[in-house]
């Protein structure tokens, strides 16, 4: 991939993926909002992947559990 395309699509990663800020009630609120969004917003695939596993691994567990009583 060359520089100019590479380029062209960080800046469009970076536009489309931009989160708004947000001002709650409680000053420690909106500190604890910045400090997730900055982190969902550069590495999701770090929470959704292992929490979808988990997720998944759990209902399949209670199926076995409710096929086999």
């Amino acid at each position: 991939m060359n520089d100019k395309l590479y380029l062209q699509l960080k800046r469009r990663y970076n536009d489309v993926l931009e989160i708004e800020p947000t001002q709650f009630k409680s000053t420690a609120a909106t500190r604890i909002y910045k400090l997730l969004s900055h982190y969902i917003k550069h590495s999701p695939f770090l929470v959704v992947i292992p929490v979808s596993l988990l997720l998944s691994m759990f209902f399949m567990h209670s199926l076995v559990l409710l096929l086999f009583k």
